[in-house]
């Protein structure tokens, strides 16, 4: 009976409180019945006979017929939407909620506008579909949104959901599909967002508060904003993420993708997958942070990362390539199965060390670069095996052509270079036992462990060549614990001849002072360095550098090399000679950066008094900037504020060249400067050079501002009675316009327009420094143009510069700022007062250039 009773009494509450929510529903509130229409505004269609109010609470059962607002202004209290019932919002239509707003069946709005003034709005596992509408509420939440706008339909300073809450459920339906927000052109605005699944395209997603987010994200040419981003993988195209918190993506079957999309984090990544990030994102966070036991890889295309403290705990492949970036303040790998590889000239930077990789390898072509001057790199304790590899690559066409070498590892011997027994390194002395005045260098074989910083010369890789897209190419692998890193010192030598050149008594070819000064270093990083910054701190040395390009082969009719008589011989012309002004080959020979293993020249300057110091190779030699590249030893020269001509020397018969490099750059003068001018490295062979106190120079820089009354002594060394020609292979700078180049030849008393054309001349063997000049203008003064006109002057006052003469016309005026940059120039004058206003007085130096009708020109420095 008890029991009975008891079922008796539940089942009567249960039909009590059905009848009761019945009751309270039609009693209290206003029902839609449909009746006549779909029209909301036709009281006919109310329970009541009369339309909502603010203060009336609106229920919608499941009618025949489902209310449409249709470009109308529509008002509630609060609207409750049966399960299978329906609204709709169209053509310009306003409905304004008081208070909730409840649904169990689909809404549609579009065109529209849907105002919750206090409360939620609240679509219980259904759809809302929203086309080019509005909607706000205090909190927001369904099962599956879709909204669209068109590209046209831009609302001003709206969004198309601003709520403080937004929120899908785990389902869509009662079938289990999953939860979707679905965005096209869209505009959203929350304090905080839970949703399943998110698609968006085109899109704006702005949150104050915290991205939660359990299913997958696909976002094309959208831009998110949040507080703190938490979700599963992420699918990014064209888009843009930031977060001013963490970015935690968490596990899943799927890989994060990124496409040409930036992710800017203020605290850190923290991911448990891999994936792919390619084609020009860009990432930046304090930390990136892999939670990753499965170990899946993560490969980076065409992309830059940036963290600025670090990149941990990572299990699996990590892979730069196609020209990427990552740095970061240190990087940590598990104790196994964690692999990092920077392939397809991609650079690694990193600024304090890097611990516990189970491999790293850098291809030919990329980089490791660390900044810090101390090395703090940990190897893996438990493994002994070379877990650090380096490539380097290098282009060979005959067996006989020697490459310039350095070891960027430690404990790497020479004779795993190539197989062969070509293998040297440079003495920079040698005691030649009396027989010469000198104790000048010379090779000697090379064998074991490369030396830090030094550098060697092999040939012989014919038969381990490998084709790549046509091209021949030799492999070398370092391999070791780690690389060389942080502060490292050479000895260089020289000897005591500071004498005239001599020849020696097997041989014709001449000895020079600097013969004894000549060393052999090497790049040892696993990265380029800048030999600008290396020239800059070595003030030992002569501010420049000679890499050797193995252009031409053996050949009877080059100069012995080093002082001994040789039946062949190579030719020294295949040195390039680098400084602060540039190449002495031209503008694409090469960039100023030396590649990771790469041995070059570099000579003891013959008026430091001791025969020993030390070379000095630095981290900061490393710094990465624009025109940063490890990929080959020439490339594409930067300038800057330079004007600059490469003039070329051709011998008909032999169709040997030798090229120099004369220009105008800040910083040089006209007397010998160690950071912008180079002493030919042998007078021995055919050449044209710029004289500096009768001193050959296959570079020389000058000084600014230009001035075309200029002139430059040339030298020409000729080894065998023939017809050459001199020309112009590059010019860059201010002899891109119209500057013309003129050529003075003394002996033939004809001055030629290298810009029409070169000069071919025929000449015997020797060395003729009285021959050339090089000027700019097409003729001398006659004595009467040169008489001084004491009325030729140049002023400047507060307001204007000023040129006059009584005795002739002007033609002319150039003003040059003090880097010798053109800031204003006339031609065709014609007068005897020139009055220029044009300028903005700057209270500092500039260069007036005045030239009359007869060819006189006065040049003067003035303040304005």
């Amino acid at each position: 009976m008890i029991r009975l009773f008891y079922m008796s009494y539940n089942m009567k509450r249960l039909y009590l409180f059905i009848i009761f929510g019945v009751l309270s529903i039609t009693t209290f509130g206003q029902t839609w019945t449909g009746n006549s229409d779909t029209n909301w505004n036709n009281t006919s269609n109310w329970s009541s006979g009369s339309l909502p109010t603010s203060s009336t609470d609106v229920v919608i059962n499941y009618p025949s017929r489902y209310p449409i607002i249709d470009g109308i202004n529509a008002e509630a209290k609060s609207i409750t939407i049966a399960y299978n019932g329906s609204l709709t919002i169209q053509n310009g239509g306003e409905l304004t909620v008081q208070n909730n707003f409840s649904t169990n069946s689909p809404i549609y709005i579009s065109d529209s506008k849907l105002t919750i003034e206090k409360g939620y709005f609240k679509a219980y596992q259904k759809s809302v579909d929203v086309y080019n509408s509005t909607i706000s509420a205090n909190d927001f939440e369904c099962g599956f949104l879709n909204a669209v706008y068109t590209e046209n339909f831009k609302p001003s300073e709206e969004y198309l959901i601003s709520t403080e809450n937004f929120k899908t459920e785990t389902y869509a339906d009662n079938s289990g599909t999953n939860a979707r927000v679905h965005l096209v052109n869209a505009r959203m605005n929350t304090d905080n967002w839970t949703s399943y699944d998110l698609e968006a395209t085109g899109s704006k997603i702005s949150i104050s508060g915290d991205l939660n987010n359990n299913g997958d994200i696909n976002l094309t040419d959208c831009i998110v904003d949040t507080d703190s981003w938490i979700s599963d993988p992420i699918n990014a195209t064209s888009s843009s993420i930031t977060s001013n918190g963490d970015l935690t993506i968490g596990n899943s079957d799927l890989d994060n993708y990124f496409d040409n999309t930036n992710v800017i984090v203020s605290g850190q990544i923290v991911t448990k997958e891999g994936g792919i990030i390619k084609n020009n994102c860009y990432f930046s966070a304090t930390d990136l942070i892999f939670d990753n036991a499965g170990g899946n890889s993560l490969y980076i295309y065409e992309s830059e990362l940036e963290f600025s403290n670090h990149v941990d705990n990572f299990i699996g492949d990590l892979v730069l390539n196609n020209q990427s970036k990552l740095s970061c303040l240190s990087l940590t790998g598990a104790n196994s199965g964690s692999n990092l590889e920077v392939r397809g000239e991609s650079v690694l930077i990193i600024e304090n060390k890097f611990t516990n990789y189970t491999t790293i390898y850098i291809d030919s072509g990329s980089s490791l670069i660390q900044t810090s001057e101390t090395d703090l790199n940990v190897s893996n304790a438990w493994n002994d095996t070379d877990q650090f590899t380096i490539d380097r690559s290098i282009d060979i066409e005959r067996d006989i052509d020697y490459v310039y070498w350095s070891s960027p590892v430690p404990g790497y011997s020479i004779d795993d270079i190539g197989d062969t027994t070509y293998r040297y390194e440079w003495e920079a002395t040698k005691d030649n036992g009396g027989t010469y005045a000198s104790n000048f260098g010379n090779w000697k074989k090379a064998s074991g462990e490369m030396t830090q910083g030094k550098g060697y010369i092999v040939r012989g890789f014919v038969d381990e060549l490998i084709l790549d897209d046509g091209n021949s190419i030799y492999q070398q692998r370092f391999q070791a614990q780690k690389p060389y890193n942080g502060n490292i010192t050479v000895p260089i030598y020289k000897g005591t001849y500071t004498g005239a050149n001599y020849t020696g008594p097997s041989s014709q070819t001449l000895v020079t002072s600097n013969d004894d000064n000549w060393n052999l270093l090497g790049n040892p990083y696993p990265s380029a360095i800048s030999a600008q910054k290396f020239l800059e701190l070595n003030k030992y040395l002569d501010g420049n550098v000679r890499i050797w390009t193995h252009t031409n082969g053996l050949s009877a009719s080059n100069d012995d090399p080093f002082y001994a008589n040789e039946t062949f011989s190579y030719n020294v012309n295949d040195y390039i000679t680098y400084n602060l002004l540039g190449s002495s080959t031209g503008p694409s020979s090469f960039n100023g950066y030396i590649a990771s293993g790469q041995g070059f020249f570099v000579l003891f300057e013959d008026v430091i008094p001791s025969t020993e110091e030390e070379a000095y190779f630095t981290n900061d030699m490393r710094t990465y900037d624009t025109y940063y590249t490890n990929t080959e030893f020439y490339r594409t020269d930067e300038t800057s504020q330079k004007s600059r001509i490469w003039l070329e020397l051709i011998a008909d018969e032999t169709k040997s060249s030798n090229t120099m490099l004369l220009g105008y750059t800040d910083g040089a003068t006209e007397e010998k400067d160690r950071l912008y001018d180079a002493v030919a490295m042998d007078i021995n062979t055919m050449g044209i050079y710029s004289l500096i106190d009768n001193q050959p120079m296959v570079i020389q820089g000058r000084s600014l501002p230009f001035l075309d009354t200029d002139q430059v002594p040339l030298s020409i060394i000729t080894t065998t009675k023939d017809l050459y020609s001199i020309g112009i292979k590059y010019v860059d700078g201010n002899f891109e316009n119209n500057q013309d180049i003129y050529l003075e030849d003394l002996y033939e008393n004809t001055i030629h327009n290298l810009k029409d054309s070169a000069y071919t001349f025929s000449s015997e063997a020797g060395t003729f420094n009285d021959r050339f000049i090089l000027r700019y203008q097409d003729k001398s003064l006659s004595i009467d143009d040169a008489i001084i006109d004491s009325e030729f002057k140049i002023i400047a006052t507060q307001n204007f510069i000023k040129a006059s003469t009584t005795s002739n016309t002007i033609n002319s005026i150039i003003v040059y700022d003090i880097l010798g940059r053109v800031l204003y120039q006339t031609k065709g004058l014609n007068t005897t007062e020139v009055k220029l206003d044009q300028l903005a007085p700057t209270q500092g130096p500039l260069i007036v250039k005045a030239t009359l009708a007869n060819g006189t020109t006065k040049t003067q420095k003035v303040i304005y």
